[in-house]
């Protein structure tokens, strides 16, 4: 599967915007916003795949909408993420790649606009390419990511965290929520990704058709990334 065909639908294909309760305060809706990572919506049991079967997407499906034409923006993640956070295109917003880019602060995102209608907004993130250094946690009251403090995170922007450390943190946070304001919820998934290693039950039946592929960017190439944050006025450190 090449790398653009898995990008593809990095994340709008598998847009899962859900309303999970209602708020007691003024009856707005709490929202849910799971996107998955190069997940191919051709490869999805609700669209007709008998590649493999995927029961809770097919669910959500049954009981939502599913948008069997959807199409990102662009086929790489951080681009992808700022383009569903702004509603621009990488023109308009400036993130054009991975790892070399931040959004703009002057870019009003979806987080922005509902914390400034009463949301809690919270984020809970599987890989480095989403590190809030990057630009996208702009108007997140919360954003949790994973440790990237490690000399191979910075060297491969690949680094992430398992759905189930995500799923962990995202529960945590919301068994301790506090007071009656709505909330805004994102939780990023990175597991499709290459290099897949899918836990058991799956790697087991999935065996024949799961491929690992690692593309990880060399310190070189790391280091040219962050002079080219340098040189376009791009902030590095932390807000």
């Amino acid at each position: 599967m090449s790398r653009n065909l898995e990008s593809a639908v990095v994340v709008a294909a598998i847009l899962l915007c859900s309303t999970l309760l209602v708020s007691a305060a003024d009856d707005k809706p709490n929202l849910l916003l799971i996107t998955l990572d190069t997940v191919r919506a051709d490869y999805l049991s609700c669209n007709g795949s008998k590649k493999v079967r995927t029961p809770q997407l097919d669910r959500l499906a049954r009981g939502g909408v599913n948008f069997t034409r959807a199409r990102t923006s662009v086929p790489l993640t951080l681009p992808a993420h700022a383009s569903i956070m702004t509603g621009n295109y990488p023109p308009v917003h400036g993130v054009r790649d991975n790892g070399s880019y931040r959004l703009p602060e002057e870019q009003l995102t979806l987080a922005e606009v509902l914390d400034g209608n009463g949301y809690e907004t919270a984020a809970f993130i599987g890989a480095f390419v989403l590190d809030q250094d990057f630009g996208v946690a702009q108007g997140f009251d919360f954003y949790d990511e994973g440790d990237w403090g490690d000399a191979d995170a910075l060297e491969n922007l690949a680094a992430e965290r398992s759905a189930d450390a995500v799923r962990d943190a995202f529960s945590s946070w919301l068994e301790g929520r506090a007071g009656e304001r709505p909330f805004f919820a994102w939780i990023h998934l990175y597991d499709p990704h290459a290099p897949y290693v899918p836990p058991e039950p799956f790697r087991k039946r999935y065996a024949d058709k799961t491929r690992t592929r690692v593309r990880s960017p060399t310190p070189t190439r790391w280091l040219a990334r962050l002079s080219r944050i340098s040189r376009t006025g791009s902030s590095w450190a932390r807000r």
